[in-house]
């Protein structure tokens, strides 16, 4: 068998008004069972499998709490950006709501995502 991989890792803020409630855990939840690696995801002192609903939902994560995505395997990193850009769109809301999303997205080496610069669009 090859070495053990180490975990990547990114911290994110929750962006979305009303935490990571059911659908942007669906979509978050989705994305992650689209790839190999093992996701984790943990705030608050808690920790759940990414890939779980009932493990994201029970983190309880409200707007600005930030959360930290852990992977690893051998898609970690593509696994990472794609759900950084979910926090960085805050999930589609919005743009169902009319406004820009205000995120940036963060360097994946586990720097906080900024929610105080806008984005032009």
């Amino acid at each position: 068998m090859g070495g053990h991989r180490a975990d990547e890792r990114v911290q994110l803020i929750v962006p979305n008004e009303v935490g990571l409630h059911a659908r942007p855990a669906a979509m978050l939840v989705k994305v992650a069972q689209s790839f190999e690696a093992d996701i984790r995801i943990a705030c608050n002192g808690l920790q759940g499998d990414a890939k779980s609903m009932m493990g994201v939902l029970l983190l309880g994560a409200e707007q600005g709490m930030t959360v930290t995505v852990t992977a690893s395997g051998s898609d970690a990193s593509q696994a990472l950006r794609a759900i950084t850009g979910l926090f960085a769109r805050a999930f589609g809301e919005m743009e169902r709501e009319g406004t820009a999303p205000q995120a940036v997205w963060p360097a994946l080496e586990g720097q906080p995502l900024a929610m105080d610069d806008k984005v032009s669009g």
